[in-house]
């Protein structure tokens, strides 16, 4: 598709969205061990040693204020940062798309205020809307974003 960028699409209860590709190291189903981050914010998991770095583990669902019961065990999108490693637990990682950003338009008013920190706009492709994930948002929000 001719204009169009790649991005990794996955699901979070009902909804579809996507990453930039070019912020994603890739996807892991089972996470090495995980230690609990002391203090951390209620979203983060805790940090594991994932390819000889550091990782911090956040969970979509409880940011979005998601119930912890799911189908299966989530998959976890491994991002990079500002040089920091991000394990995003999602409940599904579903392929490579490509959208067009020039489609995209801003998020809808009624999002909760969970939602709203974390997506940067939709787009609709086919019968799919798809939010587009902030991952700046997420690090803001959770009080994680390295210094610049």
């Amino acid at each position: 598709m001719q204009g169009a960028d790649a991005y990794l699409s996955f699901r979070m209860d009902d909804q579809s969205c996507c990453l930039p590709v070019s912020m994603v190291q890739g996807v892991v189903q089972r996470l090495p061990d995980v230690s609990r981050a002391a203090l951390a914010p209620a979203a983060v998991v805790g940090i594991t040693h994932l390819r000889g770095r550091i990782a911090a583990i956040i969970s979509l669902r409880r940011h979005l204020g998601l119930p912890e019961e799911q189908q299966g065990a989530p998959a976890h999108i491994v991002a990079e940062y500002k040089g920091d490693l991000y394990c995003l637990g999602v409940d599904a990682v579903d392929a490579v798309i490509h959208l067009n950003a020039a489609a995209l338009t801003p998020p809808p008013r009624h999002l909760t205020m969970a939602w709203k920190t974390i997506v940067s706009g939709v787009v609709t492709q086919g019968n799919d809307t798809f939010a587009l994930l902030d991952l700046t948002g997420l690090l803001e929000e959770q009080g994680l974003e390295a210094a610049s």
